[in-house]
């Protein structure tokens, strides 16, 4: 289930680019509360959580733990979470043909370049944030809503 109130969850182990990406999204003052991850493992383990139903995921691809592509398998691999973390953005310094190719063909909803330049990144952040709150999105039922 989409929820545009929901939290803003950014999964990346390098710090400065965890910090930077935080630091950008709180300055466009979105209400939405930003939670981040060292790996895709502890994500899962809070994506697991009844009640938690993100706005939208931001996961690097290179990671040691988990790597991004493994953190997307392990979501579409259970329906719940399948269904819950949608959209769900890479954003990664390492873009080639092959690494884009392999995120769009586990359903990424989209494939960003981590830029150099602060503002530009800013805006693209801008976008992608934006786009998401004015797009139209199903609401499937919680499955686990009935015990």
């Amino acid at each position: 289930m989409v929820r545009k109130d929901g939290p803003i969850i950014i999964i990346d182990d390098d710090a400065d680019d965890r910090e930077i990406l935080k630091e950008i999204l709180d300055g466009l003052r979105y209400p939405n509360e930003i939670v981040c991850f060292t790996d895709g493992y502890s994500a899962l383990d809070y994506l697991a959580g009844e009640s938690v139903n993100p706005f939208i995921i931001f996961s690097d691809v290179n990671m040691p733990k988990m790597s991004g592509y493994q953190f997307r398998d392990s979501i579409l691999a259970d329906e719940n979470l399948r269904r819950k973390c949608v959209p769900f953005i890479f954003i990664t310094t390492s873009a080639t043909d092959a690494t884009i190719a392999r995120a769009y063909e586990q359903s990424a909803h989209g494939f960003f370049h981590k830029l150099n330049d602060y503002l530009q990144f800013q805006q693209a952040m801008e976008h992608i944030v934006k786009y998401w709150l004015t797009a139209d999105a199903p609401v499937f039922p919680n499955p686990l809503a009935s015990f």
